[in-house]
């Protein structure tokens, strides 16, 4: 049996919680599951930009070794 997690209380502005709760409706999740899948999206988003900010800075200092 999973532990139940402790409430985690959130303050947003009206229009933000609005917008939630509609995108909630329309996916038919709780406002909750809505909002852990919107981080978890941006958790994925920011993880792809680092590895690609990584391959990148790899790439100059490959290409800057090749070149002296």
């Amino acid at each position: 049996m999973k532990a139940k997690k402790p409430p985690f209380g959130l303050r947003m502005p009206d229009d933000v919680k609005e917008w939630v709760a509609s995108q909630a409706r329309e996916n038919m999740r709780s406002l909750n599951a809505e909002i852990v899948m919107a981080l978890k999206e941006k958790m994925d988003r920011s993880a792809v930009i680092n590895i690609s900010e990584q391959k990148a800075g790899e790439a100059r200092v490959k290409q800057g070794r090749e070149t002296h």
